[in-house]
């Protein structure tokens, strides 16, 4: 049976509890020590279908974020799952509405809720996809807490597709009873109207008499068995249910209040507030919602509310949420460390790393009472099985922000050389953890170190095995799980900055580096870049890193939305192509990458993409590589003219 809360650790996420359970896999709630409380839909390799990320991804590419489509974060795979990570919906799904009959829901809640469900669906079916499973079960509802609003997530894209207008899909896809009939005709037609009819269910199941003459019109259009005449989403949002007198003056004063607080908070500078949060018409207020209440506890806006979850739930989340544990607390937890369980070693390891990202002050203070020695002392006597990423995070967030000396004492103390013990493991799992962990180490050593300059434990690591390990798990055959190869070549290219790669190994290792910033695995896009950087720092390894149209592939991936965040590593590989690289690599980079599309990233809202953007555009002057591109073809062209002359003088 496989332990999908082993697994979330081996992915740096710490497991919370299962939300639920099914025959593809599980949803947890996790959380990640940057991107805070996320659920995780973990599905079995032989259950998953490719279609629901790149839904999600063509979500992300073409339509601004709407607030009533779940937003997913990340998408990753280990030996035995898929992984998607999207945001946290805290309120379970619309069924909490539809199978409990003592909510009565007033007439301009209802409303708010259908204008919430087909603005999803506009926006869903404006990128061209059908989603093809629409039910309760598949809309969720999250509520910020604080807020005192409620908000719809269409989820589940396992059935998604691009719409079919020419009769070509052969097989039917869906949940009975909730499937449009057109579906079961042969040949199939494939329109985004399916998804019309399947919001039957959304709104037929409450035993309710429909007694407003338009509410009924519109659900007569949106129910009509012809396809032909069945209404669109869009075209229902313009229906007199929605537009007319009536349903304008059918807005409750809580309503109206909301959306003005919404409207504030954006003057303040929210930059979470949408168009809908300032429109009284889509306001589903959460006092109307509610069940009941327990009492209240601070929560962050992605925690569970209050009648959702039990006290205890709430504060483990809280544990998570706002870790409050002192160094001296710490340090106590570190001495019984062994006895802790798996999720409380998870809560100590994430105070650490709070508690060294703070301050200076807490970084040396860590190292003075003796809490790295500790941590270091469990990495090397607990069970390898038992080491995860999130264990190591704070032994990598303390090098990464040491200044150099205090980052040679820590390696000194053994950060690094306790890795040398999970490698001689034969657990795959458990090598991926090492070799994993062996790079970020490395990556975090090297961070702010002077660039050209190589790598100052390659001839350790090459002494004491590391280097071998390493290699002979890239090599070894018998490893089918491709992250091990993955992980191994992302730590060789940190040991082989600045110098030239070997050739027996070398072209594999970029090869390797350059797929990886083409595919669509998140962390191995960001890490592949920063690795791969740090090989650009040698111009002997520039020919085979421009092989094969690379800065074209690089190119387009500022044209996609979902890769945004790694921008900056990007733009930290092109710099040192260019700072390293001849005069020809640097006329390359002005014909393949487009300036002008890097320009508009000075005015983005990320800061970090402003800042890296600005500082390759500063680095670059093109001008003046054209000028001195130019006088070296003169002085070419004048050499071979002379050899010429030479030549010719020689056959006389």
């Amino acid at each position: 049976m496989i332990d999908y809360e082993d697994n979330l650790r081996m992915e740096r996420f710490a497991p919370i509890r299962p939300l639920g359970k099914g025959s593809f896999g599980g949803v947890y709630l996790a959380h990640h020590v940057q991107d805070g409380i996320v659920a995780i839909k973990i599905i079995q390799k032989n259950k998953f279908e490719e279609r629901e990320w790149d839904a999600g991804i063509e979500l992300l590419n073409k339509q601004k974020q709407c607030p009533f489509i779940l937003k997913y974060q990340q998408f990753d795979y280990n030996r035995d799952n898929f992984i998607i990570v999207s945001d946290y919906s805290n309120m379970k799904t619309l069924d909490i509405i539809a199978k409990n009959p003592q909510i009565n829901l007033p007439s301009f809640t209802l409303r708010a809720l259908m204008k919430q469900i087909l603005e999803g669906m506009r926006a869903f079916h404006s990128v061209g996809l059908i989603h093809r499973d629409i039910k309760c079960d598949n809309i969720l509802l999250h509520s910020p807490p604080g807020s005192g609003l409620v908000y719809v997530k269409i989820s589940d894209f396992g059935f998604a597709k691009k719409e079919d207008l020419n009769s070509e899909q052969t097989y039917t896809a869906g949940t009975l009873p909730f499937m449009a009939p057109e579906l079961f005709l042969k040949p199939i037609l494939s329109t985004q109207k399916v998804d019309i009819k399947m919001t039957k269910s959304l709104y037929i199941k409450r035993p309710v008499e429909i007694t407003d003459n338009l509410l009924w019109n519109l659900l007569s259009k949106l129910l009509e068995f012809n396809s032909d005449r069945r209404i669109t989403a869009a075209e229902a949002l313009q229906y007199p249910y929605f537009t007319s007198p009536e349903a304008i003056a059918d807005i409750s004063p809580e309503q109206h209040d909301l959306a003005q607080q919404s409207a504030l908070s954006e003057e303040q500078g929210d930059s979470n507030i949408s168009e809908f949060d300032k429109q009284p018409s889509y306001i589903v207020a959460e006092s109307v919602i509610k069940i009941s209440k327990f009492p209240p506890i601070k929560r962050s806006n992605q925690a569970s509310l209050s009648y959702t979850a039990t006290e205890e739930q709430l504060q483990i989340e809280q544990n998570f949420i706002d870790p409050k544990l002192s160094l001296d607390e710490i340090r106590q937890k570190y001495l019984i460390f062994k006895s802790l369980s798996l999720q409380q070693r998870d809560i100590v390891s994430l105070n650490l790393y709070r508690r060294i990202e703070e301050s200076s002050d807490n970084r040396e203070n860590v190292i003075q009472m003796g809490i790295i020695d500790l941590l270091i002392q469990q990495l090397n006597t607990i069970a390898v099985e038992e080491i995860y990423l999130i264990t190591c995070d704070p032994l990598v967030v303390l090098l990464k922000l040491s200044e150099f000396e205090q980052k040679q004492l820590l390696i000194k103390k053994g950060a690094l050389s306790w890795t040398l013990r999970a490698l001689q493991s034969e657990n795959e799992d458990v090598l991926d953890c090492a070799l994993y962990n062996i790079h970020k180490i490395m990556a975090a050593f090297l961070e702010n170190q002077e660039e050209g300059k190589e790598n100052i434990l390659r001839q350790q690591l090459e002494s004491d095995g590391t280097l071998g390990r390493i290699l002979w798990a890239l090599f070894n055959d018998r490893y089918k799980f491709d992250f091990i190869k993955y992980n191994a070549i992302l730590a060789i290219a940190c040991i082989y900055k600045a110098v030239p790669i070997p050739s027996k190994f070398g072209f594999q290792i970029i090869d390797n580096l350059k797929g990886n910033i083409k595919g669509k695995i998140n962390h191995l896009i960001r890490y592949s870049s920063i690795s791969l950087a740090f090989i650009a720092e040698c111009r002997e390894n520039h020919s085979e890193i421009l092989k094969g149209d690379f800065l074209k592939a690089i190119n387009n991936l500022f044209y996609e939305k979902w890769t945004e965040e790694y921008y900056p590593n990007i733009f930290l590989l092109l710099g040192k192509l260019y700072k390293f690289g001849d005069d020809e690599t640097k006329l390359m980079i002005k014909n393949e990458i487009n300036i002008d599309n890097i320009e508009e990233f000075k005015q983005h809202q990320n800061r970090l993409i402003v800042s890296e953007s600005k500082k390759f555009l500063e680095m670059i002057d093109f001008n003046q590589i054209n000028d001195e591109y130019k006088e070296k073809q003169k002085e070419n062209s004048k050499e071979q003219k002379i050899e010429l002359d030479q030549e010719q003088q020689t056959e006389e």
